[in-house]
């Protein structure tokens, strides 16, 4: 799959955020893709590519009779999807990409995680893991059942896989709204509360480096196993929150705030629901994950400033702000005030 021919690729998934992206990148770059998801979501968007509509857990046998160069699976998060797919395609398909997670790694708060380091471990019953669906994934299980995907590709894999491991991904056309949450305050002006510690250093990955360094991947013929992570230099959440007022030209103030502050008005129990994109002081090691191997083999990172402006410039574009997770307004203004009339 090495030079410069044109591969014959499959998606599953294809039309949301990674799969999505995925898909513009390869057809710009000419190769030929088909997609295989339900049909649901932005179903129109590739009027002028082939979709073979179906739901992985039931429909993948319309695939049988098919080749391809490469899969990309973006949308696995039990062995059991994985079992179905590869088993099935692991004669028709000359490499599987399995776009699995970070979070797969067992000790994240240790400096300097690299692609070997320990995995987490599920201790589950076959019975139980059989029995899982989409809904049963939580935060205290989606690392390790994608560590279970990983392992489980590799037996019908073993030497032509590709396992990308991104972490947090940020940019146009991600629905989890962790970091546009923090963008539609700045571009209307508004100021934020957030909690310290503000030099906590942070990495993500922009969807379309992640995307752009996949497809180099493929056509570079490389299999193994990647940490997908930038970005270009230490980071922190001040460094990026600067970069984002500075970038959109924004009157917006921002409000650190202590842990007592959090507990004394109840916003410390549900961290992660108010205040998405940030972590703990306490997993302050968890973004020194190490990138050097993806690096060597051609990733190429975007700028802090690139990412913020191409991905505001999308928002914009779209209009598409109306952003629900995080603090209410409301309550967010409230505190605030009580901040600066105490």
């Amino acid at each position: 799959m090495k030079g410069n021919r044109i591969m014959n690729i499959l998606i599953l998934g294809g039309t949301r955020f990674v799969g999505r992206v995925l898909a513009e990148r390869l057809i710009n770059k000419q190769h030929e893709v088909t997609l295989f998801n339900r049909g649901i979501s932005n179903a129109d968007i590739f009027s002028d590519v082939e979709t073979i509509i179906g739901d992985r857990n039931t429909d993948i046998q319309k695939l049988r009779n098919r080749s391809f160069d490469a899969v990309i699976d973006t949308c696995a998060y039990l062995p059991g999807q994985i079992n179905c797919s590869a088993s099935l395609l692991k004669n028709k398909v000359g490499k599987y990409v399995f776009i699995s997670s970070i979070s797969v790694f067992a000790e994240p708060n240790k400096p300097a995680t690299v692609e070997d380091s320990p995995k987490i471990q599920l201790q589950y019953a076959q019975d139980k893991l059989d029995s899982l669906t989409i809904n049963d994934i939580n935060g205290e299980n989606y690392g390790g059942l994608k560590y279970l995907c990983e392992q489980k590709l590799l037996e019908f894999y073993p030497d032509s896989h590709l396992i990308i491991r991104p972490g947090m991904i940020i940019g146009p056309h991600d629905s989890t709204e962790r970091f546009a949450r923090w963008l539609k305050p700045f571009i209307n002006n508004q100021d934020l509360l957030v909690p310290e510690p503000r030099n906590l250093p942070i990495q993500f990955i922009d969807v379309y480096d992640l995307a752009d360094f996949i497809i180099s991947l493929l056509e570079n013929g490389k299999t193994g196993d990647y940490n997908v992570i930038g970005p270009q230099s230490e980071t922190t959440f001040d460094d990026v929150f600067n970069t984002i007022c500075r970038v959109i030209q924004s009157s917006s103030r921002v409000f650190w705030v202590n842990s007592e502050f959090l507990e004394k008005n109840g916003l410390a129990a549900d961290f992660y629901s108010n205040f998405p994109f940030f972590v703990e002081d306490k997993f302050r090691d968890q973004y020194t994950f190490n990138n050097e191997k993806s690096l060597n083999d051609g990733l190429k990172l975007s700028s802090v400033e690139e990412i913020i402006r191409r991905t505001v410039q999308w928002h914009i574009n779209t209009n598409d702000l109306k952003i629900k997770s995080g603090l209410e307004p409301e309550k967010e203004k409230a505190l605030i005030n009580s901040i600066q009339y105490s």
